[in-house]
């Protein structure tokens, strides 16, 4: 498809906006405003929840989507990356858009947005909003792509904005520092609009507190706010606590666990008391809407076990901080110190601190290269897991034929370091289990 079509051949689109990911990632958000404007400015017909961060933000959006869900409202989730499938980014109510509906957006807005060098995310997020205004929802939950300032989601007015937390990642784009990082990410902290932040190792929470103050807005640092106790884990890695916040007791059932997904739960149950009663969210619906986050959001792989007797668990894991939780949760939750484990990352990721966290809990470290040009080669993770201090280290040349092994593995396994690689395994896995 080149750039010059009038006709949209809608079983190549998808192959078309994907090819626009290797342009150049340009600060501004003009270029969405023109897209949002040639499409009526969907943005300005629904109510939001506008979330950024580091690590955590997929999760949050997903438990404040099911927590909406629960009552029964028509609530769109924009999520980013997808598993699996492209349309796994925008759904309502967990129907997903259909290759017709990006197709139908797409053709009102392709000839701006070639006028324009509109990139891949620019887009996608004009064609999301659109199909929120279609389907007439009700509150939309919607997480950036990286970011915050500049990224293409930030033309909405939420009810709420959340920060997460802040990492080391994405730095030939937001900054090489932890300041430069978080600065970019505050950029969506709007005047009146109540600002909830999470927990942070490298951060004080002062930083947001006063940019929060530059914009005359109520700030909320959940680990002042809000607190959990009690964090039991079943021998299936399911997860119950209690999360207390205004002296009143949560008790929650979960199916993502961690004390980091602790954390993400207690965000997300703030937002939830801050619109409750707007939305006439009860406290049971609140609790059921955590517990049934997968049933209602399909959110998949975060530290899931794929099989269990020896435990086989896909982790969407990409970033130090992630990769650090994600250990620290199975040596609690699961007990055990040593796991084969399957790694492959991308090309612009700290790579090497990633191999260090995960050392010193690797049996075998097998290594792959996920389908996707941004993976970083085999040979390089392979030199720097040396240079790290890994002994056991096998090349996997065919992920297909490699799940067949790893599926039949008698001892724990742990696949992580890329969606992209959680993707490439699901889908064997997906497969495997059917036969």
């Amino acid at each position: 498809m080149s750039d010059n079509i009038n006709n949209i051949d809608k079983n190549k689109l998808l192959e078309y906006i994907f090819s626009l990911n290797r342009r150049n990632i340009k600060p501004g958000l003009e270029r969405t405003q023109k897209l949002l404007s040639v499409l009526g400015n969907p943005q300005d017909s629904f109510q939001s929840i506008h979330i950024a961060g580091t690590n955590g933000k997929g999760s949050v959006a997903s438990f404040i989507a099911s927590i909406l869900m629960e009552k029964k409202l028509n609530v769109g989730l924009y999520t980013s990356p997808h598993i699996f499938n492209f349309e796994e980014r925008v759904r309502v109510n967990n129907s997903l858009i259909t290759l017709d509906d990006i197709a139908k957006i797409y053709n009102k807005i392709h000839k701006t947005a070639l006028e324009i060098s509109a990139t891949f995310f620019e887009i996608t997020t004009a064609i999301a909003f659109a199909f929120f205004k279609e389907r007439n929802i009700d509150i939309a939950v919607i997480e950036t792509g990286m970011g915050g300032r500049f990224d293409s989601t930030n033309v909405i007015t939420p009810l709420v904005s959340i920060i997460t937390n802040v990492g080391i990642d994405h730095t030939d784009y937001l900054g090489d520092t932890i300041e430069k990082i978080a600065a970019e990410k505050a950029g969506i902290i709007k005047e009146n609009i109540p600002v909830i932040v999470g927990s942070s190792d490298l951060l004080d929470s002062s930083f947001f507190v006063q940019k929060a103050k530059e914009v005359h807005t109520d700030i909320y640092i959940i680990d002042n706010d809000i607190s959990e106790n009690n964090i039991k884990y079943s021998d299936k890695l399911k997860m119950n606590l209690d999360i207390s916040i205004n002296n009143k007791l949560y008790n929650i059932n979960s199916g993502l666990i961690g004390r980091k997904q602790a954390d993400n739960i207690k965000i997300a149950v703030k937002a939830a008391e801050l619109i409750k009663d707007k939305f006439g969210l009860s406290d049971d619906i609140i609790c059921s809407g955590i517990e049934n986050v997968k049933t209602n959001t399909n959110i998949e792989f975060r530290i899931e076990a794929v099989k269990n007797n020896p435990f086989l668990i896909l982790d969407v894991s990409h970033n130090p901080n992630a990769i650090k939780n994600m250990v620290s949760t199975l040596e609690e939750a699961a007990n055990i110190k040593k796991w084969d484990i399957v790694f492959g990352a991308m090309a612009d990721k700290d790579i090497k601190s990633m191999l260090e966290i995960l050392l010193p809990y690797c049996n075998i470290l097998t290594i792959v290269r996920p389908s996707t040009n941004r993976a970083e080669t085999i040979d390089n993770i392979e030199k720097l897991a040396v240079q790290v201090g890994f002994k056991n280290i096998k090349r996997c040349e065919d992920i297909s034929k490699e799940a067949v092994n790893i599926f039949n593995n008698k001892y724990p396994t742990v696949i992580c370091g890329s969606f992209y690689v959680a993707s490439d395994f699901g889908k064997c896995f997906n497969m495997l289990n059917n036969n």
